[in-house]
């Protein structure tokens, strides 16, 4: 039978934890830009979705630090 030491168990629960957090972040990053489409025109939200999901660290970052700014609502500013 195959015992796991407590180091690696507790590497697997982090990484568990961080590979979660990330898709969490991506998924959130995928609905904002679902959310500001209508603002956008159809090249812009395609390229958006483009960046979003082949550069999902990225493209998540550059999506909520530089473009979501862009496409929002004045009140949402």
């Amino acid at each position: 039978m195959m015992s796991i030491d407590a180091p690696s168990l507790f590497g697997l629960i982090i990484a568990v934890i961080g590979i979660g957090g990330l898709a969490v972040f991506w998924i959130m990053a995928l609905i904002s830009v679902s959310r500001c489409s209508p603002l956008m025109s159809g090249l812009e939200a395609v390229g958006w979705y483009a960046i979003v999901i082949f550069a999902p660290v990225i493209g998540t970052l550059v999506w909520f630090f530089f473009g979501r700014d862009r496409y929002a609502l004045p009140s949402e500013r």
